[in-house]
């Protein structure tokens, strides 16, 4: 069972999931979602890892904040990882978490032992989003102003953001559920050690198909000896 913590950071109260035991397992969540997300993965792993499912700033339990950008949850999560002296670890993300560890994983990427990137690739000026509203539509359980700050930034995005995978060393995985071939093509390209696979069922994989998700990232959090699926690349 999910154990909920809170942890003080420099930036405030977070609040994450911890399940399981063995080597360290951290996940990163997707924008408007939480820790929660992760629970089909978290079950299917926690009998062989310390699952760690952290809310980003402005969602689930952690701190309101005045400014979110991903270079500030970026350093949350390296704040975060070292109050749990976590020196080494796993790392699994998905969309705006996945942006967040494409920066850690440029900067530290000694720290990473295997990292899976779902369905993300760095923002790019070719992606332009709607400008949100200044109110939600309807009622939401995270900060509304998440979605403002980091909508502005996929769509004026830091040039260097997509020459960060050529400095991620640890091996990566990318999951492809819905993004163009070329997207994530081009960052398998950049990886010194990278694979690609495909599991076409939409932006949020893990949700979608956990069965086919949690048996990949198994395997390749395991480096498990076993043929390879005819759509790795």
């Amino acid at each position: 069972m999910s154990v909920r913590s809170e942890i003080r950071l420099p930036a405030g109260e977070f609040s994450y999931l911890d399940e399981g035991s063995g080597p360290p397992l951290v996940f990163l969540h997707a924008l408007g979602r939480n820790a929660l997300d992760w629970a089909p993965t978290v079950k299917a792993l926690a009998d062989r890892w310390r699952c760690i499912a952290l809310d980003l700033r402005g969602h689930g339990q952690s701190a309101r904040c005045e400014s979110y950008t991903f270079e500030e949850m970026e350093a949350d999560l390296r704040a975060f990882v070292d109050a749990l002296e976590l020196e080494r670890f796993f790392l699994v993300a998905h969309s705006m978490g996945a942006n967040v560890a494409w920066l850690f994983a440029a900067r530290t990427s000694d720290r990473i032992v295997r990292l899976v990137i779902e369905d993300t690739a760095p923002p790019t000026p070719a992606t332009m989003f709607p400008e949100p509203p200044e109110h939600p539509p309807e009622p939401v359980d995270f900060d509304w102003e998440v979605v403002r700050q980091i909508v502005g930034q996929l769509n004026d995005p830091d040039p260097a953001w997509s020459t960060g995978p050529t400095r991620v060393t640890a091996p990566t995985l990318l999951i492809a559920g819905s993004l163009p071939d070329d997207s994530l093509a081009d960052v398998l390209s950049k990886l010194p050690d990278g694979r690609l696979i495909e599991i076409p069922v939409g932006h949020h994989v893990h949700q979608t198909d956990p069965a086919r998700y949690n048996a990949a990232v198994e395997a390749f959090l395991a480096d498990l000896a076993e043929p390879a699926p005819d759509s790795m690349r």
